[in-house]
């Protein structure tokens, strides 16, 4: 049994480690420190949204079941640097494992040599008691082997932040959805990568990689629509997010919430979070943390 803490210490207690780590961060000498990976401003968002659904995620899973895990594709190095300021914030995996209740372990999927080694290298200085670990790879390649080697009937909340269109639907997404008890965070990069892959003129490898990344080639249709000016940019925008939610729901997580568009340090538009389960309590849970009113919202418009 997991020992009963006060929620009051458990916050003290994860913000007093958070505070050590971006101390030491900040005042390790530049050129000695590990690599970190430079953001926008707005990642800030996003952070704020994982740390508070990792703690209401944990403390709702620590009552039920005695294990519950943590996975990451692309999960960078650990430490951010905000673009323009220099601030130091933590990544969504040091968030993680600084979480409590504790995730039983965490595993993380990354492709970057200097990202894998950098992550390692902080879990070793900061939190080396978590059961961790790390594998260098493309997430569409290896995400199957991590989740085989999981306890099948464990829950495991995965979060997917690709910068672009990495995650191949049916390499990814759908290993992952395939699991008994998994819920999924997703960042659907519309604007940062998915519509300017969207030229009728693209050729075949373009293509090739939208169709990979929706799992079929549908949304040529939708590009097509607005090309022949039938339909607008919006339009075309919000029919390909229904594609992808509708997507989520055929594999099997009818609880699906999607955030509102996340946009940059100008105000340009960049992406919306999805998060999918197949447990409505989860979706109440980060329609909560959203500030999204589910008793008057409405579907995407597309159909």
């Amino acid at each position: 049994m997991r020992p009963k803490i006060r929620a009051s210490e458990l916050t003290r207690r994860v913000d007093a480690k958070r505070e050590e780590i971006l101390k030491s961060e900040g005042e390790t000498p530049i050129g000695q420190r590990l690599y970190m990976r430079q953001v926008g401003a707005y990642s800030q968002t996003k952070l704020d949204l994982i740390a508070k659904y990792l703690y209401a995620y944990s403390m709702v899973l620590s009552k039920y079941f005695r294990r519950f895990w943590y996975l990451e594709t692309c999960s960078g190095p650990g430490v951010c640097s905000i673009r323009g300021s220099g601030r130091i914030v933590l990544g969504t995996p040091m968030l993680a494992m600084t979480n409590e209740p504790r995730f039983t372990g965490y595993r993380f999927i990354e492709i970057s040599r200097k990202s894998y080694k950098a992550l390692r290298d902080r879990r070793g200085r900061y939190c080396p008691e978590v059961d961790f670990e790390s594998v260098r790879c493309d997430c569409n390649s290896c995400i199957g082997e991590v989740l085989k080697a999981l306890p099948p009937r464990d829950p495991v909340f995965i979060v997917m932040d690709p910068q672009g269109l990495e995650l191949k639907w049916n390499d990814v997404v759908v290993p992952a959805a395939s699991a008994e008890h998994s819920e999924l965070l997703i960042n659907f990069p519309y604007y940062m990568g998915i519509r300017r892959c969207l030229s009728p003129n693209q050729n075949e490898a373009t293509s090739r990689s939208v169709t990979e990344y929706f799992g079929s080639d549908a949304w040529m249709e939708w590009r097509d629509r607005c090309f022949e000016k039938e339909i607008s940019q919006e339009e075309l925008r919000d029919a390909l997010l229904k594609m992808y939610v509708d997507g989520l729901v055929g594999l099997g997580l009818p609880h699906v919430q999607v955030s509102p568009l996340v946009t940059g340090d100008k105000n340009q538009p960049l992406y919306h979070l999805i998060f999918a389960s197949r447990k409505d309590v989860g979706k109440r849970i980060i329609a909560d943390i959203m500030n999204i009113d589910t008793t008057s919202q409405t579907t995407l418009p597309l159909s």
